[in-house]
């Protein structure tokens, strides 16, 4: 079985791969290959209901493996990965499906430095995760306990990159989507001095991502267009990914935050290195940071992949057009709270409205799809290949597309970018008849 996708493992509560007998195994698996010296773990979680399992079957497979386990419970992804760098924990565990529903649930594991694993070291635990499970003496086991830390220490950590109070007169909407960030967001943009009405901000663990956050952003934008409100900034369940709102209700991507970003940062010679995207950030994003003198690295879909290559490179700045923003001058992750506080600062320092600092960029026009896979469907790489393959060289300098398995639920995903939209029906009917088989 292949545990790790695209970020950590995850799948539907109660599946094979969320079984308590693998979890345990994995737990295991996990200390043996990133700390096999022992040490301490610290377990994080975002609010789906399913938490409370499989934080306590991780704690089990931890001590069982001769570990300390330290838990935080709810927080947000990138303040885990902040803790277990600056508290010297061996092992970061972060409970989450990030923005799928609450009927999933996953686990993404950091190292020491606060990273997410690499490719290589999931491999080794999974292998390791196949082992007959051998569980310690008494003597050996470790030890559990609540770490008080809360949402303080991170939050203290946010508001000390930026100048104080330089949000006063901003209004803002704040929608944390139910998850991780409900208390950690707006308590951030008030500390810095912003007018913040707060939604998605009562977790009852069923609610997670359910119609808010940065999945779906259009009680935000209806807010936004009926009243005075500055931004709209729409996290996800464990707040690693943003999308904003515009002061018109216009939802503003990840790419589009890349190149305010990004701009800015030349302008004031600050960015240093390349701006690492994605094979599935819009071409208009390449183009316009070229028009910049911006150089760009494209990576696989998926943050860590990013933060890799931004390391290898000397850079600093880059992400996903959903919303994954990493600048790693303020922490190793995505982390939408952030990003979005980032934004802000451009917008108080050049004076201008979210919707004016993308005067100069322009997407080329495109779709996302996506399609219910049937379970356990058989669809092969190489065919999403040959068809991506396909439809590119017939839109030639027009366009390109993109078919793929999603890494993170059972869909398959369709990108298409094409100067020509008209074409967009043609391709879509194409793909849907390629795959039927495979789709429900």
């Amino acid at each position: 079985m292949k545990l790790f996708g695209t970020d950590g493992i995850r799948g539907p509560v109660g599946s094979a791969i969320l079984s308590p007998d693998l979890l345990l195994k994995v737990a295991y698996a996990a200390k043996k290959i990133i700390a096999p010296n022992g040490g301490k773990v610290i377990i994080g979680k975002d609010t789906r209901v399913s938490g409370y399992v499989y934080e306590s079957l991780l704690e089990a497979g931890f001590l069982t493996a001769g570990m300390d386990v330290y838990l935080t419970g709810p927080l947000t992804t990138p303040a885990l990965s902040y803790y277990t760098h600056h508290y010297n924990f061996d092992i970061g565990c972060m409970i989450s499906a990030s923005h799928n529903s609450y009927h999933d649930n996953g686990i993404k594991f950091f190292d020491r430095n606060g990273d997410k694993l690499d490719s290589i070291i999931e491999g080794k635990i999974e292998g390791a995760a196949e082992e007959v499970f051998k569980p310690l003496t008494a003597d050996q086991i470790g030890k559990a306990k609540r770490l008080p830390l809360g949402i303080n220490n991170y939050l203290t950590f946010c508001v000390s990159k930026f100048n104080k109070n330089f949000l006063d007169g901003f209004k803002v909407v704040f929608d944390a989507s139910n998850g991780g960030g409900f208390k950690l967001g707006p308590r951030i943009l008030s500390e810095l001095g912003a007018d913040v009405l707060p939604l998605g901000a009562s977790p009852n663990g069923y609610n997670i991502n359910d119609r808010c956050g940065s999945t779906d952003t259009q009680l935000v934008s209806k807010l936004i267009q009926t009243a005075d409100y500055d931004i709209g900034i729409s996290i996800d369940g464990d707040g690693d990914r943003v999308i904003l709102i515009d002061e018109l209700g216009n939802t503003v991507d990840g790419d589009q935050i890349i190149f305010i970003l990004a701009k800015h940062l030349k302008i004031k010679k600050r960015l240093d290195g390349p701006v690492a995207i994605t094979v599935h950030s819009n071409q208009g994003l390449r183009q316009a940071l070229e028009s910049l003198n911006i150089d760009t690295i494209i990576t696989n879909i998926g943050d860590k992949y990013v933060t890799s290559a931004l390391k290898k490179a000397g850079g600093h700045l880059g992400g996903e057009a959903s919303g994954h923003i990493i600048n790693t001058k303020y922490n190793n992750t995505g982390d939408g709270i952030l990003a979005a506080l980032q934004v802000l600062e451009v917008m108080k320092d050049t004076g201008k409205k979210l919707n004016e600092l993308l005067n100069e960029y322009s997407p080329v026009p495109s779709i996302n799809s996506n399609y219910k896979l049937a379970a356990d469907s058989p669809v092969l790489y190489s065919d999403l290949e040959k068809f991506s393959k396909k439809w590119s060289l017939e839109l030639g300098k027009m366009g390109r597309v993109l078919a793929r398995k999603s890494g993170t639920e059972p869909l398959l995903r369709l990108l298409i970018e094409s100067s020509e939209p008209e074409l967009f029906e043609d391709i879509e009917n194409d793909f849907k008849k390629k795959f039927k088989s495979f789709l429900r």
